[in-house]
């Protein structure tokens, strides 16, 4: 049985420890390239670190 996208949420923002575990392990690029189409700052390229 598939557990609902919110329940995952929910579940992740009450573990704060594997919330943060996650976004340390995220790679941001996919995130930024949405952010950076959704936009049209280019600029926001130059300020994505990644690992």
């Amino acid at each position: 049985m598939n557990t609902p996208p919110m329940n995952i949420f929910e579940a992740a923002v009450r573990d704060e420890t594997a919330l943060r575990t996650a976004l340390e392990e995220a790679d941001v690029v996919p995130a930024a390239l949405v952010l950076v189409h959704l936009t049209g700052d280019l600029a926001l390229l130059g300020r994505v670190h990644t690992k």
